[in-house]
């Protein structure tokens, strides 16, 4: 379900409010460089170096009311979770560090409208603003994303580099995924979508990483579409250019220093290999069926996700024939 991109396929014209949330690690950087660059160029203004360096988009980017890229759970999942049980089951998990959760204010401006029983005197002002206001998922599949954000919590460098460890230690991993919470924010900011998209479908375009790496073109202009970006096929080629990974690793390398942070000459870089089924190499058995019953019990599971482009003999049991179904919680 999640391996594709899920939602409308649409160019949107009148978007005052657009937002584009990511999963850690799945993208964030890379986002927000194109779209700077691609504002810069609509702006007939060529992007340098510096400009290329990873910076939070302007709020009136795109000339909209509102805009931004950041991680955060869905604003309206609280008023749009028909469960009371699931609604339990997903506060009770924590964040690794509260910032995932999202700036408080934007989500409280973007929730009121979203729940029209506890808000009658604002009525139609309500479906008005929704009707403007757009929003983009961008996500990895989780076993990837994982490995992906214990390497860059530890400061890894690349796969592939001299000084990069061939080998993640098992026990680390761990305690990283299942202690530290990393896998509580994949749960919790995934699920959020998960559902307020079954709300209103119409305004949420849920992206997976992997079609950004497969169909990087075609996945750029849906995005530009359904937040009503107006499309100039020039700029956006060069955009496109511009942000490649190749382009955004020799960045880094000329920098010294990853493109988050600026100021840190440390030797770890933001922009990895971007591979697809890397977890394969790092991850035991065992682990990865713990992950698939954490999952299961939000009725999710890690083959809805384009997870790999084969999998390897020992981890057969995550051939969808091989799995149960996820049983849906009272």
């Amino acid at each position: 379900m999640y391996n594709k991109i899920v939602g409308p396929d649409t160019v949107n014209t009148k978007v005052t409010h657009a937002y584009v949330f990511t999963m850690p690690k799945s993208g964030s950087a890379f986002i927000g460089i194109f779209l700077n660059a691609y504002s810069d160029l609509l702006n007939t203004k060529y992007p340098t170096a510096k400009d290329l360096e990873h910076k939070i988009p302007d709020r009136h980017l795109f000339g909209k009311s509102d805009f931004s890229v950041e991680h955060a759970d869905c604003p309206g999942y609280l008023e749009a979770e028909p469960n009371p049980y699931m609604l339990a089951l997903w506060k009770s998990l924590t964040y690794s560090h509260q910032v995932l959760a999202g700036d408080p204010v934007k989500k409280k401006l973007l929730s009121v409208p979203m729940a029209p029983a506890a808000n009658k005197n604002r009525g139609g002002n309500d479906k008005k603003f929704l009707d403007r206001c757009k929003i983009v998922f961008i996500y990895r599949n989780p076993l990837d994303q994982l490995i992906s954000f214990f390497k860059h919590n530890q400061g890894y460098l690349p796969d592939g580099h001299p000084q990069a460890p061939k080998n993640i230690p098992k026990a680390g991993l761990e305690k990283f995924i299942f202690d530290r919470s990393a896998l509580n924010d994949y749960i919790k900011i995934f699920y959020s979508f998960h559902i307020v998209r079954q709300k209103y479908p119409e305004m949420i375009l849920m992206v997976p990483y992997e079609e950004m790496i497969n169909n990087k073109p075609m996945t750029l202009r849906r995005i530009l579409n359904h937040l009503g970006i107006p499309y100039n096929e020039k700029a956006f080629l060069i955009a496109v250019e511009l942000t490649s990974i190749e382009n955004m690793k020799a960045l880094e390398n000329k920098m010294g220093h990853g493109l988050l942070n600026p100021q840190e000459q440390s030797p770890g870089r933001h922009i990895r290999n971007g591979g697809i089924g890397v977890w394969q190499a790092q991850m035991a058995p065992d682990i990865v069926k713990r992950i698939e019953a954490a999952f299961n019990k939000f009725s999710l599971s890690l083959t809805m996700f384009h997870i790999a482009d084969k999998l390897d003999n020992e981890f057969s049991f995550l051939a969808p024939n091989n799995l149960s179904r996820p049983k849906n919680r009272p």
